[in-house]
């Protein structure tokens, strides 16, 4: 897991993070790590899009990112977020269904890319795409690939993630082996 997290740092000239993410695109599993132990992982959800890191595209980014911000905290589960503000209404089970909209819940994670040309700058920035890590308004589907570019998670599991995760942790996204 670190091998590859540890060796872009080591090309940027990056210190790694305390806290960590990182994220198999291939095995769908997103680990939280402290001083490179895994302390917990969790099951997630990515773009139905081919991965990608250009502005558009709806695919999830790879490489090397931050968390930039957080929004959310204490906000009840299922909560509906719109431009990262609480919409004051609640996504529930019952409304899930191929008709409901695809809308950010829950907790956010807004993520910066780090690498410049890949994730960061230009028409491939991370941060200017809003990328998120966020819950899913659809739980009958996950961790069938959702998204339009961000990383979807179970709410109990965002939750446990978000008040885990202080900003500037670092979050590796490792598309293992799938194609651009």
């Amino acid at each position: 897991m670190r091998g590859p997290y540890e060796q872009v740092c080591q090309k940027w000239q990056i210190e790694p993070s305390h806290h960590a993410i990182f994220v198999s695109l291939g095995q769908q599993i997103l680990w939280l790590l402290r001083d490179g132990e895994a302390q917990a992982a969790y099951p997630l959800s990515f773009s139905r899009k081919p991965i990608s890191c250009r502005e558009n595209s709806q695919g999830t980014p790879w490489g090397l990112h931050a968390v930039a911000e957080k929004h959310g905290e204490g906000a009840a589960p299922g909560t509906v977020f719109v431009g990262r503000v609480p919409q004051g209404r609640y996504w529930e089970l019952a409304d899930a269904g191929p008709e409901q909209p695809a809308y950010v819940a829950t907790r956010i994670l807004w993520l910066k890319g780090l690498e410049p040309d890949l994730n960061q700058g230009g028409d491939h920035d991370t941060y200017g795409r809003y990328v998120y890590i966020h819950g899913t308004v659809h739980p009958e589907r996950f961790p069938q690939r959702d998204s339009s570019g961000c990383l979807l998670l179970r709410d109990d599991d965002l939750i446990a993630l978000f008040d885990q995760t202080p900003v500037d942790t670092h979050v590796y996204i490792d598309r293992d082996g799938l194609e651009a």
